[in-house]
């Protein structure tokens, strides 16, 4: 693995999962009081920042092991693509495709093999 994007991706792959957990808290501190309008949209806005640095996190570990990042959209949408026959239950969709989605940085790191063998 190229040692920047290896470092470049457990970064963004951390900070994903600290406002992923960020909004779990923001979520179960609704029993406080907290207005639910401003407990929506900040979860939303993390969410969004947190999808973004989950996929930049998967490009850059796709790039630390010598692939191209079209790569990871692949993967991305695998998952989607697998549970498709299930499209009129969009729930069931949603549930089995998200668990899916957070094997993509396991499958990346050990699933692939290196291109850039030194």
């Amino acid at each position: 693995m190229i040692p920047k994007y290896r470092n470049r991706a457990f970064k963004s792959l951390g900070l994903s999962l600290l406002l992923t957990g960020i909004i779990g808290g923001l979520i179960l501190s609704g029993r406080f009081y907290v207005p639910v309008g401003f407990i929506v949209t900040v979860s939303v806005a993390l969410g969004i920042v947190a999808l973004i640095l989950y996929l930049q996190g998967c490009m850059a570990l796709a790039h630390a092991k010598g692939y191209h990042s079209i790569m990871v959209p692949v993967i991305v949408l695998a998952p989607f693509v697998c549970v498709a026959p299930f499209f009129l239950f969009l729930p069931v969709v949603i549930i089995l495709a998200v668990p899916l989605m957070l094997l993509i940085p396991i499958i990346l790191a050990f699933g692939l093999k290196e291109k850039n063998a030194l």
